[in-house]
């Protein structure tokens, strides 16, 4: 095969970037929202509202990941990639440009919840989408490699988010910030979205899924095809998710908003989490170049055994209001999660048919983000109060490794399948 899947990397990424730039906006920036879209003065309650909304948002994700799975081994990738983009684009502006309480009372934060929604819906295919695209167009050798480069840019992103809450937090005053700078990463993240939107317009399709269609294989109706061969499998990829949601969440949402609460200043945890964010982009990539050569197995075990043994430590050195502290947990966090997001993607697409691969893919993806990591901020907050312990969060990385260990543990039986010169394994490693 004349294969060039490198060149598509850039318009893949982009998209995730974007998607991911915001999601850690609205984290950094969740205590001025809380203040300019509820009415509650007390700043625990608003804040619990503010984790609320974007717990909601995640929630969606599943019935939109039917759709756009549906859409993608129906119509095409691309076509679930222009409308992910396209969706995610437009709710970012809206949010930029909203009205707040003061402006229009309720009808603010019901808004911004109806823009979180949009944006969750929009994650569902975004993610799943571009590394299934990038595998889909490599050789058989680099397709670990290929599909990590979308959960490493999800690190890119939140680099990109991290710098620019940053630089509004260090050279705007709070109530610059409170009035018009929480604005302007929105609006930013907008506009990016529509260039991005452009060119996805012109990327073609999977070389994979145009296969099918030549051999006229495309399936009738994807998601009856899933539930009548793939359940387990989707159940399975759902559980070895686990994990990687819960610590992806609470890296980037609630450990930023707890380090503040111990009075570290705002844009020193943010040009720590950018310079973190970006060393476990590298490492994510120089994992899915390993995982090519030994298999995925490994790394995940490591990532996994990983985090269930320094959950409670994590936490720990989070808790000491030291900054070397804060250093090392930051620096171990990056280490276990670039593992993970440079073994986990490939092993988890290939586990369904080309058929049904964007469903299965995006159903299990989209439930373990919604059901693990959109509420594991929320979680992590309400353990807090409950226990007035700021290591109770561990936690929940603790269980949800459990759960993980489970589904590498789990044997698929193999999918043999050949798409021109292409064999999909649904064995992990």
């Amino acid at each position: 095969m004349d294969n060039h899947w490198k060149k598509f990397i850039p318009a893949c990424m982009s998209g995730n970037i974007i998607e991911l730039y915001q999601f850690i906006i609205y984290g950094y920036f969740a205590p001025i929202i809380g203040k300019a879209f509820f009415s509650s003065a007390d700043r625990y309650t608003a804040l619990l509202a503010t984790f609320t909304v974007f717990a909601t948002g995640s929630v969606v994700r599943p019935f939109s990941a039917t759709l756009l799975g549906y859409l993608g081994d129906k119509l095409g990738r691309r076509i679930a990639l222009i409308t992910s983009i396209s969706m995610m684009a437009l709710s970012t502006l809206g949010i930029g440009l909203l009205p707040t309480y003061t402006d229009i009372g309720i009808a603010a934060p019901l808004m911004l919840l109806g823009f979180r929604v949009c944006q969750g819906l929009s994650m569902t295919g975004e993610e799943i989408g571009a590394a299934l695209f990038l595998m889909e167009n490599a050789d058989q050798h680099e397709k670990g490699y290929a599909s990590c480069f979308i959960l490493g840019s999800v690190y890119v992103g939140l680099f990109l988010g991290a710098v620019v809450s940053a630089l509004l937090f260090l050279f705007l005053c709070e109530p610059l910030l409170s009035a018009w700078g929480w604005r302007i990463p929105f609006l930013l993240g907008g506009i990016i979205g529509l260039i991005t939107l452009i060119f996805r317009i012109r990327q073609p399709e999977s070389h994979e899924f145009k296969a099918v269609l030549l051999r006229h294989k495309k399936s009738s109706n994807p998601f009856i095809d899933l539930l009548k061969s793939s359940k387990l499998s989707v159940l399975r990829i759902t559980f070895l998710y686990a994990l990687y949601a819960v610590a992806i969440y609470l890296f980037a949402v609630y450990i930023p908003n707890m380090l503040h609460s111990l009075a570290i200043a705002k844009y020193a945890i943010m040009l720590l989490c950018s310079i973190v964010f970006i060393l476990t982009f590298f490492i994510s990539l120089w994992i899915g170049k390993i995982s090519d050569k030994i298999g995925s197995t490994i790394p995940l075990l490591i990532s996994t055994i990983g985090f269930f043994i320094f959950a409670y430590p994590l936490f720990y050195l989070l808790s000491l209001q030291s900054l070397l502290a804060v250093i090392i947990a930051y620096g171990l966090f990056a280490l276990l999660l670039g593992i993970s997001a440079g073994s986990i993607m490939y092993p988890a697409i290939s586990c369904f048919p080309v058929t049904t691969r964007f469903s299965g893919s995006c159903i299990a993806f989209n439930l373990s983000m919604s059901l693990f990591g959109g509420t594991a901020p929320l979680l992590a907050l309400y353990l807090t109060n409950l226990t007035h312990h700021p290591v109770a969060p561990a936690l929940l990385i603790m269980a949800t490794a459990i759960l993980t260990l489970i589904a590498i543990a789990t044997e698929n039986k193999p999918i043999e399948e050949m798409t021109n010169d292409h064999q999909i394994s649904c064995q992990i490693g």
